[in-house]
């Protein structure tokens, strides 16, 4: 079976949607992508700059291209921080907090600086979500 390009962009528009938030957590938060289910304030990152519940995820947009459902939105830019944080967390408030990716960044601290994510080319080799 081989699934059309019109339900894969159905499926892509239906996880990616354009009321999610990314939130950064701590190394103690240990996030799993296998377990977590909801967005929870538990050892989410705090400090100068930064608002719990992370950003809104703007400028969000999908496209079929050879043959592949790509999603993306624009950079994220948390402004000026000062912060420790490893995870970041997508997740979506219009459906109950559900928790969408997680991303390993690493321990990271960020002093006084522009915190900005600088997201994939939009294209169906590189896009930041892709479903073939």
């Amino acid at each position: 079976m081989a699934w059309t390009d019109a339900i894969k962009l159905v499926m892509i528009d239906t996880v990616f949607t354009s009321t999610q938030f990314v939130a950064l957590f701590t190394t103690a938060s240990n996030l799993d992508p296998a377990t977590r289910t909801n967005y929870s304030v538990t050892n989410e990152a705090s400090g100068t700059g930064y608002s719990a519940g992370g950003i809104a995820i703007a400028g969000r947009t999908s496209k079929i291209e050879n043959n592949k459902a790509v999603a993306t939105h624009n950079d994220l830019d948390y402004g000026i921080v000062t912060i420790n944080f490893q995870y970041g967390e997508w997740y979506d408030p219009s459906a109950s907090d559900r928790s969408v990716a997680i991303v390993d960044y690493g321990p990271q601290t960020i002093s006084g600086v522009d915190l900005t994510f600088t997201v994939p080319a939009f294209t169906s080799a590189a896009g930041l979500a892709r479903i073939a």
